[in-house]
């Protein structure tokens, strides 16, 4: 859990956090969310929740990708179908935290979903952005 949290924070204070503040858009792959999946009782305390809570700027837009346990399962061949429906339970719980979340089909058409994931993103950048920054 020590070498996992020291990843999380490192690559947020070197990389995250320096392009955020210069107003860039960052696209992560699970970033923070992850800890909360990890089977460890310290990750189920209540500080976990008020850390994620002050981890995730604004403004934030969040995806969890979605589709049958047992079709991901089979395809990624790196959890059990029982972990992944867990862990994907857990990620929906995101939602409480990040204002702008939204399911996807992961088993859709996927140029439909990824245009529809660009506008989302675009959608939120532009939003908070003068004509001028964008």
């Amino acid at each position: 859990l020590a070498h996992i949290m020291a990843d999380k924070w490192y690559r947020y204070l070197l990389q995250v956090r320096p392009r955020l503040v210069r107003g860039e858009v960052v696209i992560l792959d699970r970033y923070f969310y992850d800890l909360r999946t990890f089977p460890h009782p310290l990750v189920k305390s209540p500080w976990m929740d008020a850390l994620l809570m002050r981890l995730i700027p604004e403004p934030s837009i969040g995806f969890c990708l979605k589709a049958d346990p047992a079709l991901i399962a089979a395809r990624k061949h790196e959890l059990t179908t029982a972990e992944t429906a867990r862990q994907i339970d857990l990620y929906r719980g995101l939602s409480r935290w990040v204002r702008n979340f939204h399911e996807v089909p992961a088993d859709g058409h996927m140029p439909t979903v990824i245009d529809w994931t660009t506008e989302q993103v675009v959608r939120t950048y532009t939003a908070s952005r003068s004509p001028e920054r964008v």
